[in-house]
């Protein structure tokens, strides 16, 4: 739990950062269109991270 609440401090502070910056300087379409983008990215290192292909030898079960 402490590696899932971190994560998700972490990404609730780099987001509302980002997305306020973007916000000032080019509207909050673009802003919208930033959460957009990080969720698909977030999604992306999350099914490659549970993806039996590219998981090496750690995830293999113990003989």
């Amino acid at each position: 739990m402490s590696w899932a609440s971190s994560g998700m401090g972490a990404g609730t502070t780099v987001g509302g950062f980002s997305g306020g910056w973007l916000a000032d300087r080019t509207g909050s379409g673009a802003a919208f269109w930033l959460c957009v983008v990080f969720g698909a990215a977030a999604l992306t290192i999350a099914w490659r991270a549970t993806s039996g292909s590219d998981a090496g030898p750690a995830a293999q079960p113990p003989a």
